[in-house]
Parts: structure tokens; sequence; C-alpha cells
């Protein structure tokens, strides 16, 4: 079975204003990323005793976060701590526990100077840059790491933070919520998806292309799709459930499948849709060796829509086995509470219970007893 851990490595949100108020205390920023992000402070001793094997789980998942989008411009300006990243290497070695590492590169942690710079995922300039920090990873972990998933959940990043705002860059229209000093919801979750499925393509190529021979691994991306459920019988409600799939799933989806938007979107967004060149259509098709996705909940959907938590599935590709998919594995979320974006501590989603108030002591829950049992069958 698997189990998703996100190992959060200490400077997430690395910018240079920050650094720059800190003096360069890198060792400052460490210890309050080990205490922010706390998994990756907790994970160390559980890595060491065997605690995850203990409990019947081969497999993890990290996100790979210091320092995110290593493009050679950002090295230069952050003095490229290639020391640190060994040591993360070598102290993170999932494989010399029995343990098989599933690396996220991209969790929605996008560097402040590269948002400051040409506004991040709006600009085309990322993709480069994306495809630089990728194949860094790909050079100094890819002999031990042998699944990596480009980005995380890029429909949550486009409408959480384009949309409604109320995720990182925190971009949207007013009308929308007023706290956004800027940003258009019409048009910036389309240019900002866009950009994300690009990026991805450049990455898988150039691993496909110059490593993954080599370290025989494989390459894939996370989406993440609520199942829409028709608020009645009627044929109208019907092609709802269908519309609000592709403009949540077969945004991301069809042009992975088949290098275009659906339909129903280039109908509706018109203009306001980015097209793909015939050589980013081929690009894009067909990039994944395997499919993540993940599963909070279903909505019913209606012509007048009705608003209504995360269970991650791998999929292989081709998908051959019940009801036609090849599902090679299961991560639960998450081993640990931890600070859940804009939810901050307030929920908590952990089968492990986090003590914030007394050194981050852990006492797991009746689930995490329930899932030892289950991984035992």
């Amino acid at each position: 079975m698997f189990l998703q851990i996100t190992l959060h490595f200490a400077s997430q949100f690395c910018n240079l204003k920050a650094i720059s108020k800190l003096g360069g205390d890198f060792a400052t920023i460490s210890k309050l990323g080990d205490h922010f992000a706390e998994k990756w402070h907790v994970h160390r001793p559980f890595l060491k005793l065997g605690a995850f094997s203990q409990r019947g789980v081969d497999f993890v998942e990290q996100g790979n976060s210091r320092s995110p989008f290593l493009s050679l411009k950002v090295i230069s300006k952050l003095k490229g701590d290639f020391a640190a990243i060994s040591q993360l290497r070598n102290e993170g070695n999932c494989a010399a526990n029995g343990l098989q590492p599933y690396v996220t590169l991209f969790h929605w942690d996008l560097p402040q100077a590269l948002e400051d710079e040409y506004g991040g995922f709006l600009s085309p300039h990322i993709i480069n840059d994306f495809r630089d920090f990728a194949e860094l990873c790909f050079k100094e972990f890819g002999d031990r790491v042998k699944y990596w998933i480009t980005l995380n959940e890029p429909w949550s990043y486009s409408n959480g933070g384009y949309v409604e705002g109320n995720f990182a860059p925190g971009r949207c229209s007013k009308w929308v919520n007023g706290a956004c000093r800027a940003g258009n919801s019409a048009t910036e979750p389309y240019t900002v998806g866009h950009q994300l499925l690009l990026s991805h393509a450049a990455a898988v190529k150039v691993y496909k292309n110059k490593y993954q021979a080599s370290q025989k691994g494989k390459i894939g991306i996370t989406l993440v799709s609520h199942w829409m459920v028709p608020y009645s019988n009627q044929k109208v409600d019907k092609k709802e459930a269908r519309r609000a799939l592709d403009f949540m799933l077969g945004w991301f989806m069809n042009p992975l499948s088949y290098g275009d938007y659906p339909h129903s979107m280039r109908k509706l967004v018109g203009r306001r849709l980015p097209k793909f060149t015939p050589r980013q259509s081929l690009l894009i098709k067909g990039s994944f060796d395997f499919l993540g996705l993940n599963y909070y909940t279903a909505n019913y959907a209606a012509h007048v829509p009705v608003a209504n938590t995360v269970n991650h599935i791998a999929m292989e590709s081709p998908s051959v086995q019940r009801d036609g998919v090849n599902v090679k594995g299961y991560f639960a979320w998450s081993l640990l509470d931890n600070y859940e974006w804009n939810s901050g501590y307030t929920v908590r989603f952990g089968i492990v219970f986090v003590d914030y108030d007394h050194g981050l002591k852990r006492y797991p829950k009746h689930s995490a007893r329930w899932f030892k049992k289950f991984l035992q069958k």
C-alpha cells in the first residue's frame, strides 16, 4: 500500500525579500521551516526507526520544496546551496529505510522572486524556469527517486489562486473576493492553467530525453476532481454535470489525453481560453507514465449550480484492470496533522494527532489503528 507524505524542506516560499530581512541567516530560516512545516522535523526519526514499515507501508510521497524552481538565475541569486541539497538527499533517503518515494515537484510553492519578476505562472517565462528546476532535481535525486510527479492539483492552484483568491498568490476580481488587490477571475485562471500544462510537458520532455533511460524511473502528474451528480433526471442537469466535469477534470485531462481543451470549454470560455500550437499539442498529449487522481467528495450539478477530506489514487497508463483502470497504489492524506494552507492549524487531517503545544508529540488516532489493520489484510 501507499502513504502520502509531503515533506516541506525548510525554506518553502524561499524568496529574496525574506532572506534579506533575516540577513541571509539560513539557519534561522531552516528553524522556522522545521516548526512551520513540522512534517520533515517529525518524519526523520520515523524514517530511521522504520516506523513506516512497521505500519505495513512501503511507499511515501514527498514534496520537493528547497529551493523550488532553481533556474540558473535564481541559483545565482541564492548562491546555489548545493551542500544543503546533498544533505537533504542523504537525510531523506527513503530507499535506505525500505520506502519508495513519490516526489512532487510543484505543490503551489512558487518563489516570490519569480512572482515579482514576471508574474509567475501568468508568464510563459515560467516554463523554462520550471524545466530547469525539474532537471536539477532529476540530476540530484534521480538515482533514488523512481517516481516523479510534476504538479499537484493544477486545478486547485488555478482556481484558488486566480479565481477565488484564497490561495497564493491571492489574485482575483474584486467582485469575487474584496480582499484581492489585483487579478481577473475571468481570464487569469485560464492563462495560469495553460502555463502549468506547458511547464509539465517541458519537464516530462527533459526527463524522457535525458534521464529516464539511465535512471529507469517514471513521471506523471496529479489531478483533482469531484464527482458531479446531476441534481435531477432532467436533461439540462445531466448536461450540466458533464460540463462541470469538463471544467474541473477535463480542463487538464483532455489536453493530456488529446492535446486540446474540452469542446465545452472552448465554446463557453471562447477567446479567454489560450490555444496550443500544433507543436505544443503534440508535446502535451500523452505526457505521463502514470496519473494521480485526488478525490475529495461529490457535488450535485444543476442548471443553477448547487454548492456542496483527501484520497489519492495512482493509476498507470495504459489502463487495463478493474473497470478499465490499472490501479497501482493508494495514498492517504495525511499521516500527520499539518499546516493546511489557508486553514492553517484549524483543521486536522492526520491519522496521527500532533500536539502543537507540547513539542509536537504524536499520538495515533483510531483511524491510524484502522489503517494499520487494513494494510495487514
